[in-house]
C-alpha cells in the first residue's frame, strides 16, 4: 500500500483546478485507445449513481457475464475503485498496473483521476471484460470517464452539487451531465421535475438519443429495516439491502437499462444480482445495541432522503451525530437540518483540512474523528443510535473503527440472514394483477417505447442465474 500511495501522490488529489480532456485523451491514444473497445456503461448523478453502478454490476454479474467495475471515491483504499465481477482488486495487481503506466502518466501530466481511469481501461480491455461499468467522478462533459463509447448512459438524479465547477443552477448541471449521452445512444434517468424532463427531451431530440425514464415504472415498499426492503417494482418483488427510498428509485432506473438492453435475460436474475448488491456507507449499520449508522450523504439533497429514513427507522432510544464535511459542500444548510433531529450533535473535521471560519462558527468539537466516534458510542446507551454522516471521507476516517472489510457483492448466507430480518416474504406475494405491469423490454411496443434500433455488440441469449 505504501508504494500505491507513494506514486498517486506524485499526481496530486482527487480534485483539480483545472478541468480538461486534452491530457487524458493524448494518454489514452498513447496506449491504443482501450476505451473504444469496451462495452462501457457509464452512470453519473448529483446522487445515486455509486449506488446505480454497484446495482448494475450485481446483475450483469449474476448474468454470467465478466464485468470490471469502476468507482470513486474510495474509503480506504484505491483498489476498491477498481472491481472485477464485484471484488476489489489487490493491491498488488494495482501497484503493477500504476508502475507500468507511471511513465505514460508523467509525460501527459495525468491528474490523480485520470491515471486511475486510464488503468481502469486498460485493465478492462486486458482482461477480456464483457462489460466495464464507469461511475462519473465529477459533472460527465470533462470528466476522463467519458472518453468511453458507451453502449448505454444512466442518470440517477441531479441537483445543486460542485456548483463552482458545473454551474450555479440546476439546469446548468444537467447540461453538463447530459454530455455522457452519445448521439443515437440510450438514456436512463431516475429524474422526474417536469421542467429537466423537457431539457432532457430538447437535448435527446438535438442528437437523436433515446431517453428512458424510469418514473414510469411504478414502485410500492412492503416491508423495510434498516437492513434492506423488499419492494414491489411494477408488481415484481425485488429485495434491496439499502432501506432508503433513494435506493429503490436508484434499483427502479437500473433495473429499466437492463430490461431494455437485455430483454431475454430472465427478470429473475436481475432479482438475484439486486438482492446481494451492497454499497458501504450508503445508509450502512455498522453495529446493534447501540445501533451505528454510517451514511456518506454530503448535499442537501441527499441529506434530506437520509433524514426522511431516520424518522423512518428511528429506535426509542436518543440520536447522536458525529458529521464532518468537505469544506466546499454546502454544510451551512446540512448543519440544522441534522441539528433538527438529533439529540446531541458533534461537528468534526476531515483529518488534514483546514476549515473557513463559517464552518468553525458552527462549533468545531477537537479531535479526530474515529476518537470522537469511540467516545460519543461509550456514551450511548443499548437503546440509542449514533448517526456518522456528511461525508464519504468522514466515512474511509471512520469505519475502519468497526471493520477493514469492503465488499459490494452479499454471500448466500449473508444474503439469506440479511432478508430473514424482513417480514415473511408471504406478505409480498404476487401483486394484485390490476397492478403487474409488463416490464419494457418484455411488453409490446404499445405498452412501452422499444429503441427503433437496437444497441449493438450486446449480447441477447437467455442466460440463467448462476447456481
Amino acid at each position: 500500500m505504501h508504494r500505491i500511495t507513494e506514486i498517486l501522490g506524485e499526481f496530486g488529489r482527487e480534485k483539480r483546478s483545472v478541468y480538461s480532456l486534452d491530457n487524458i485523451r493524448l494518454a489514452l491514444e498513447a496506449v491504443g485507445n482501450p476505451q473504444l473497445d469496451l462495452q462501457s456503461i457509464i452512470v453519473g448523478g448529483t446522487n445515486g449513481k455509486g449506488t446505480s453502478s454497484v446495482l448494475l454490476t450485481a446483475g450483469l454479474v449474476e448474468a454470467g457475464f465478466k464485468v470490471h467495475t469502476y468507482l470513486s471515491p474510495h474509503l480506504y483504499s484505491p483498489t476498491e475503485r477498481f472491481l472485477e465481477n464485484g471484488i476489489a482488486i489487490s493491491e498488488a495487481e494495482l501497484e503493477h498496473h500504476l508502475e507500468s503506466h507511471l511513465e505514460i502518466a508523467r509525460k501527459f501530466k495525468l491528474s490523480y483521476f485520470e491515471i486511475l481511469t486510464l488503468i481502469s481501461f486498460v485493465r478492462a480491455k486486458q482482461a477480456g471484460a464483457t462489460f466495464l461499468v464507469l461511475e462519473v467522478g465529477l459533472g460527465g462533459r470533462l470528466d476522463a470517464t467519458n472518453l468511453c463509447d458507451p453502449i448505454a448512459s444512466l442518470i440517477a438524479t441531479v441537483d445543486l452539487d460542485h456548483q463552482e465547477i458545473l454551474g450555479d443552477t440546476v439546469s446548468k448541471i444537467l447540461d453538463e451531465k447530459l454530455q455522457i449521452v452519445r448521439p443515437e445512444g440510450l438514456l436512463f434517468t431516475g429524474i422526474q421535475d417536469e421542467s429537466l424532463v423537457q431539457q432532457i427531451e430538447k437535448y435527446c431530440l438535438h442528437v437523436d438519443a433515446i431517453p428512458y425514464y424510469s418514473r414510469e415504472l411504478s414502485a410500492k415498499v412492503v416491508e423495510a429495516g434498516v437492513w434492506g426492503q423488499r419492494v414491489l417494482i411494477n408488481g415484481y418483488t425485488f429485495e434491496l439491502s439499502c432501506p432508503t427510498r433513494a435506493t429503490l428509485e436508484n434499483a427502479k432506473t437500473s433495473l429499466l437499462l437492463l430490461r431494455i438492453l437485455f430483454p431475454k435475460i430472465s427478470l429473475d436474475v436481475w432479482r438475484a444480482g439486486f438482492r446481494r448488491a451492497i454499497v458501504p456507507a450508503r445508509f450502512e449499520i455498522l453495529q446493534e445495541s447501540p445501533r451505528v449508522i454510517l451514511s456518506g450523504d454530503h448535499n442537501p439533497q441527499a441529506m434530506a432522503e437520509l433524514l426522511a429514513s431516520l424518522v423512518q427507522y428511528r429506535t426509542t432510544g436518543e440520536l447522536h451525530t458525529l458529521a464532518a464535511f468537505s469544506v466546499d459542500k454546502n454544510y451551512d444548510e446540512m448543519i440544522p437540518l441534522l441539528k433538527q433531529v438529533s439529540d446531541s450533535f458533534t461537528l468534526s473535521t476531515l483529518s488534514g483540512v483546514t476549515v473557513p471560519e463559517s464552518y468553525a462558527a458552527h462549533g468545531v468539537t477537537p479531535g479526530k474523528p474515529s476518537e470522537l466516534a469511540v467516545e460519543l458510542l461509550a456514551r450511548c446507551k443499548r437503546e440509542d443510535t449514533l448517526l456518522i454522516a456528511g461525508s464519504l471521507y468522514l466515512a474511509g476516517e471512520v469505519r475502519p473503527v468497526w471493520s477493514n472489510s469492503i465488499r459490494f457483492l452479499l454471500s448466500d448466507e449473508e444474503v439469506l440472514h440479511r432478508y430473514s430480518l424482513l417480514p415473511d416474504p408471504a406478505i409480498a406475494a404476487k401483486a394484485p394483477k390490476a397492478a403487474r405491469v409488463r416490464m419494457p423490454g418484455r411488453a409490446s411496443e404499445d405498452e412501452a417505447r422499444l429503441p427503433h434500433r437496437p444497441p449493438t455488440s450486446i449480447p441477447h441469449t437467455p442466460v440463467s442465474p448462476n447456481p
